[in-house]
């Protein structure tokens, strides 16, 4: 199984995730930390706590940075 076929099936059990928006691009932007990772779908950020997965941000409900 591909890492993007992985990261589909974890993420369709995730929960949104906040801070980010669309680019005019299609990618969208994370907007939690200074890195501001730009995303495709399938991809993961910088610090593989947070997923594009279609067109949301996912985090996983493992890493509690966020709350």
């Amino acid at each position: 199984m591909s890492d993007a076929e992985m990261l589909a099936d974890l993420a369709a059990s995730l929960p949104d995730a906040r801070y980010w928006h669309s680019l005019p691009d299609g990618r969208i932007q994370c907007d939690l930390c200074p890195r501001e990772c730009k995303l495709n779908d399938g991809q993961r950020g910088l610090c593989f706590v947070r997923a594009r997965d279609g067109h949301r941000m996912v985090r996983s409900e493992e890493h509690t940075s966020e709350l």
